[in-house]
């Protein structure tokens, strides 16, 4: 009985908090809150959550082909940051993180090599600029692929490959 009551309680939690998975999904989203109606909405919130170095709030806006691809670009940056020769060069044009918490996920990206703690750690050396609002282009509706970009340092635009799936768009190639 007791158990019961615990998971009745604990579902009515999530579907107060928005974590229920009933309802509410937009059209062409996989999940609650994700809107995979367009590229340029695709990478609004997949910019949001780069800008942010938040790993987890990025990953549903990739494919499989996506996600393996930033981590690899993310894996071929932790082997520059400790290789003995290209390392104590690389690490030294590192923001020193603040605080203990900071400084815990400086040394995860570093020793573990963990993606999350990575990009945040590219995210605090080199921050994303804020994405202008996309101005929403009517595609064919057969149209599969789509590259749009969106600017980094300076005048330099960086590269977004989209595809459309069954449950709308997502990003095959994000050029951190």
């Amino acid at each position: 009985m007791r158990t019961t009551l615990a998971f009745v309680l604990l579902a009515v939690l999530l579907a107060a908090c928005g974590k229920g998975a009933s309802g509410g999904a937009r059209a062409g989203s996989g999940a609650r809150g994700i809107d995979r109606s367009s590229p340029e909405a695709v990478l609004e919130e997949a910019h949001r959550a780069l800008a942010a170095g938040d790993w987890s709030a990025l990953q549903p806006f990739l494919t499989a082909e996506g996600r393996s691809h930033v981590e690899a670009d993310l894996k071929a940056w932790h082997d520059a940051l400790t290789d003995p020769a290209t390392g104590p060069r690389a690490a030294s044009r590192l923001p020193v993180p603040t605080g203990d918490a900071g400084r815990a996920m400086a040394r995860q990206a570093i020793t573990e090599g963990d993606p999350g703690a990575l990009l945040r750690l590219l995210v605090l050396a080199d921050p994303r600029p804020p994405l202008a609002p996309l101005v929403r282009i009517a595609h064919p509706p057969d149209a599969s692929r789509v590259e749009l970009a969106y600017p980094a340092r300076g005048a330099e635009r960086r590269r977004v490959v989209l595809t459309r799936g069954t449950d709308g768009w997502r990003i095959d190639r994000l050029q951190l």
